[in-house]
């Protein structure tokens, strides 16, 4: 569960970093730029995107565990 959570993480920061990149690059008079701009949105939308959903996974997993684990059996 520690690598869900560890994975999740770096691509969520990885592409949060990639879109920030991206809006800090952006210059309309400049068309390289752009074109990088438009490659770091291009991959940095699915990094964090899976990022997102491999954290909202990895804490539903965890709260199933948790209240299986919890739950005293009865005699």
């Amino acid at each position: 569960m520690t690598m869900f959570r560890t994975t999740g993480t770096l691509l969520l920061a990885i592409g949060f970093a990639m879109l920030t990149l991206a809006w800090v690059i952006t210059d309309p008079y400049a068309n390289d730029a752009n074109i990088g701009a438009g490659g770091l949105n291009f991959f940095g939308r699915p990094a964090a995107g899976s990022g997102i959903v491999i954290l909202v996974a990895d804490a539903v997993l965890r709260a199933r565990r948790k209240r299986r684990v919890a739950r005293p059996s009865v005699s």
